[in-house]
């Protein structure tokens, strides 16, 4: 049996206008500014060069009683030291899982939406039928990693493969979350210092959509 990547779907949309939100800050301040090229690959590319992630932690997340779905969150808390953690509610959570997605051969779609300023406001995470079958790797775990600001997939064999590899958070993954709630939302990458030159963030808030794929033949 031969694995078919389908690849990563990465969307970006402006799903609405804002006015002066949490992210803005003093437009004579200097930027904080850092050298991490993993960190820019796959997180603060895709948001005009600036880290984005929760303002704050714990995260709150509604698990939606998928079964162990706590425990695979807070493998990101034991892997990153603590750096980020999570606080398990209902209604009105950051995070929310549930099941109904629909998108065939695939184990789960999840959307985060974020303002220019750096600051992720909401993720939905949809798992399919397919989710806890074989042919999907440590499902909530893999779409956890992305609730927190792994916006992209890694070929390292590893969880955030787009298959889910061999199911466990590696070295350089966990180091680039540490790296991520260690500095504050909106500190600018230096290899994005180029590409992003005199711009100045847009306001509103935008959406990021990743849909692993989980394709056989």
């Amino acid at each position: 049996m031969r694995r078919i990547w389908g690849g990563l779907l990465l969307l970006l949309l402006l799903v609405g206008c804002g006015g002066s939100g949490g992210g803005g800050g003093g437009s004579t301040a200097t930027p904080s500014v850092i050298t991490d090229p993993f960190l820019f690959d796959h997180n603060a590319s895709i948001n005009g060069g600036v880290l984005t992630r929760w303002p704050s932690v714990p995260v709150t997340v509604d698990t939606g009683q998928i079964p162990d779905a706590e425990a695979k969150f807070n493998r990101w808390r034991d892997a990153t030291g603590g750096s980020v953690s999570f606080v398990f509610t209902g209604a009105g959570a950051g995070v929310r899982v549930r099941l109904g997605g629909a998108i065939p051969d695939t184990c789960a779609e999840t959307v985060v939406f974020f303002t220019a300023g750096g600051s992720v406001t909401r993720a939905e995470v949809s798992l399919t039928p397919i989710w806890n079958t074989a042919v999907c790797v440590e499902t909530v775990a893999h779409e956890a990693g992305h609730s927190i600001g792994f916006f992209g997939h890694t070929s390292d064999g590893g969880l955030m493969d787009p298959d889910g590899g061999n199911g466990q958070i590696t070295g350089q993954v966990a180091n680039m979350m540490r790296t991520l709630y260690s500095n504050p939302p909106g500190t600018m990458v230096k290899s994005a210092l180029l590409a992003r030159g005199a711009q100045t963030p847009r306001d509103g808030i935008r959406s990021v959509r990743f849909v692993t794929p989980a394709r056989y033949r």
